[in-house]
């Protein structure tokens, strides 16, 4: 099948924590490949993998609906944090993709039934990762997808405790045709549908049998990671070394008027001195 030439583009917004940059390749492929109607993500933190779906959606001018779900409080795998997440995010979203973007305030299970049954095209599920908890949004999203339904999941190859993605996934692939990638802490994609994207499912089949494809996106993931690593360090370097040319100058601007004043203080005390060696001068003379 072809792949365009968007896996090799960069995303435009990017914030820490980076464990999704290295699917966003692929990202950018499923959104070539499906052109969803309907795209939805389960938990989006700071949007980098969200972000990345609407780039893509936006940059090949796809026809698309997606939807951001997040209580943005954060949880006990991602961290919790403030309201400033949830400010940067609706700020990113207002200026480049709110046009066919919509950004839900909400946990899954109340935004469930704003949903109709069979209309999601492509599901992200990346909320809480235990187990419990990512069967439950599964099952109750499940009914929501479409016959062309696909749905992924992050952290499938993170086997820490309190993280049952894993588990989850070898589940699901005894019933639905699937593929893992190993790379990028795991990403397991299911076909949901029954009429899903041929082009796709031959993906998935050459992908279970032939290393090739999971190798293209581990290499495309890997470079963007270290590109994007790269590109932050120059910009901390960048930004020190203005603070300290900053510090420099108020550092010069600083000496030169404490000389100033150190002057200023010593023509004044050295004044009755001066006064005295210039009578002296004058008596000296006259003599």
């Amino acid at each position: 099948m072809h792949i365009g030439n968007i896996i090799f583009s960069d995303p435009r917004f990017i914030e820490t924590p980076p464990a999704w940059i290295e699917h966003i390749p692929f990202a950018f492929f499923l959104i070539e490949t499906l052109k969803p109607n309907v795209f939805v993500e389960l938990g989006t933190h700071y949007g980098n993998s969200y972000f990345a779906f609407c780039q893509a959606i936006n940059e090949l001018k796809i026809n698309s609906k997606a939807y951001a779900i997040d209580r943005w409080t954060g949880d006990k795998h991602s961290g919790y944090y403030g309201i400033e997440v949830f400010e940067y995010v609706d700020r990113i979203n207002n200026q480049n993709f709110s046009h066919f973007s919509n950004l839900i305030k909400m946990s899954f299970d109340d935004a469930n039934p704003y949903f109709n049954e069979g209309t999601i095209d492509l599901l992200h599920i990346d909320g809480t990762h235990n187990y419990e908890a990512v069967k439950h949004d599964f099952e109750m999203w499940l009914p929501k997808m479409s016959n062309k339904g696909i749905m992924i999941l992050h952290d499938t190859k993170v086997y820490e405790t309190g993280f049952g993605v894993w588990k989850l996934m070898e589940e699901l692939k005894n019933r639905y045709h699937s593929m893992e990638f190993n790379h990028g802490n795991g990403l397991g994609i299911i076909c949901t549908g029954n009429d899903v994207n041929t082009d796709f499912l031959h993906f998935i089949e050459k992908s279970n049998h032939d290393s090739f494809n999971a190798n293209l996106f581990a290499n495309l993931g890997e470079k963007l990671s270290l590109k994007l690593q790269t590109d932050f360090l120059l910009k901390e370097l960048k930004r020190s070394r203005e603070e300290q040319e900053q510090k420099n100058i108020e550092l010069t601007k600083n000496i030169k008027e404490m000389n100033q004043i150190i002057m200023s203080r010593s023509w004044r005390l050295t004044m009755p001195l001066r006064y005295i060696m210039k009578i002296i001068d004058l008596i000296s003379r006259r003599f």
